[in-house]
């Protein structure tokens, strides 16, 4: 199932150039955690709107 839904997704993340969005997030992610635990606050509040607001912004 999971190779029937990738052969049929990856022409439209190519074409949309999505590729690099997989690995973009997870590095935003932990920026924002890295700076949540230097700010001595909870990464996960920190972590999770950082992440969604990368994830707007990078297709833009």
């Amino acid at each position: 199932m999971v190779s029937l839904l990738s052969g049929l997704l990856s022409p439209f993340v190519v074409q949309r150039r999505l590729s690099f969005l997989g690995d973009g997030l997870p590095h935003a992610a932990f920026a924002a955690v890295a700076l949540g635990l230097f700010l001595r606050g909870e990464p996960l509040c920190l972590s999770t709107p950082s992440t969604l607001l990368f994830a707007i912004a990078i297709p833009l």
